[in-house]
């Protein structure tokens, strides 16, 4: 089993917090609601989780159920501190595997942008993720036409690593990763 990341990992304007299979439930049976994270003391200005992802909820939350060692990997709300609005989402796909790595994924809600929020948001989640000692290398991918995705990856210290293409897909994804820092131990 993975060794867990904190359920909430600070920056020095955002809070990444991890939400709970309750919440990504709630999210998931509404998808209409920008109150249901009010419990929190956030606003949803943006409305993040509904409309047109309003997938990303049940498709986390059936992560967690699948395997319960990617409890507190998944999705994150980015929260800035100042405000508490809700400005995005990040988190891993799921726990690191065999091979020592993890896919991370990321969003910042349009009206956020250019404010360095998602370079901010990224590098918190990979000093998360090197101190955990979990993981050797953390990769992400985007389509190649995201050139702000891939400037915001390249920022944050990953490098490209590849270019992925399917038969079954129109889209052509551009893979970067990071190494962490080696670990000398492992349990």
């Amino acid at each position: 089993m993975s060794k867990a990341l904190p359920r909430a990992i600070g920056t020095d304007r955002l809070e990444l917090v991890y939400l709970e299979l309750s919440e990504l439930d709630a999210l998931r049976e509404s998808s209409s609601d920008a109150s249901l994270l009010a419990h929190r003391g956030w606003s949803n200005p943006d409305q993040l989780f509904l409309g047109e992802e309003a997938w990303l909820p049940g498709f986390f939350a059936g992560r967690l159920r699948e395997d319960p060692a990617n409890e507190t990997w998944t999705l994150r709300a980015i929260v800035e501190r100042d405000d508490h609005a809700i400005v995005g989402h990040i988190g891993a796909h799921r726990a690191p595997g065999p091979d020592r790595s993890v896919e991370v994924g990321y969003t910042v809600a349009p009206s956020r942008r250019r404010r360095a929020i998602g370079t901010e948001a990224l590098v918190g989640l990979v000093d998360a993720i090197d101190a955990s000692g979990a993981a050797d290398r953390v990769i992400a991918t985007t389509t190649f036409r995201n050139t702000a995705s891939i400037a915001l990856a390249r920022k944050a210290g990953f490098a490209p690593a590849g270019i992925l293409w399917s038969r079954s897909s129109p889209w052509i994804s551009r893979r970067l990763e990071r190494t962490l820092h080696p670990t000398i131990e492992r349990p």
